[in-house]
């Protein structure tokens, strides 16, 4: 959180944050490389741009990109966002994973899939609906449940 520090003449702002090795070893394993990899991979992409002379596409084309990984994920890619985690250090400090190990019996997944049908606002709690899914042992609703959002947003 953000607190004044007592008594300093200056009125300094001091910020209060939490260092955790777990978090440093999450970013240098998992995050760090990724984001080496997309920084390469984006300069070369740069350069043979800028020699081919092809124009840029419309701000549509890389929504639906993005949209494509957000809405319909492959196996793999919700397999990665399982493994990773988040620990708060501004504010609130509190752990949060998104593990879906849960072991449902098939009664539990049919009356969650009931209870998500008459309540569909259950996928905006906050996690990514295919965790979400999972977690309620709907994984196989994902790609319907993806398609139905990709078209409400790219639709007209």
């Amino acid at each position: 959180g953000v607190a004044e520090a007592e008594g300093a003449e200056n009125e300094e702002v001091l910020v209060t944050t939490l260092d955790l090795p777990e978090e440093r070893r999450l970013f240098g394993e998992k995050i760090q490389p990724i984001q080496e990899q997309i920084f390469t991979d984006v300069c070369r992409l740069n350069q043979a741009f800028l020699r081919s002379g092809c124009t840029v596409p419309e701000p549509e084309w890389f929504a639906r990109r993005h949209a494509r990984m957000v809405f319909t994920p492959t196996t793999d890619e919700v397999e990665f966002f399982e493994r990773l985690y988040h620990l708060e250090n501004f504010g609130v400090f509190e752990y949060t994973d998104f593990c879906t190990d849960a072991d449902l019996s098939l009664r539990e997944r049919w009356q969650n899939f009931v209870t998500l049908r008459k309540d569909p606002a259950i996928l905006e709690m906050g996690t990514w609906p295919p965790i979400i899914l999972r977690r309620l042992g709907l994984d196989f609703y994902r790609h319907i449940n993806g398609y139905r959002r990709f078209r409400r947003e790219f639709s007209g």
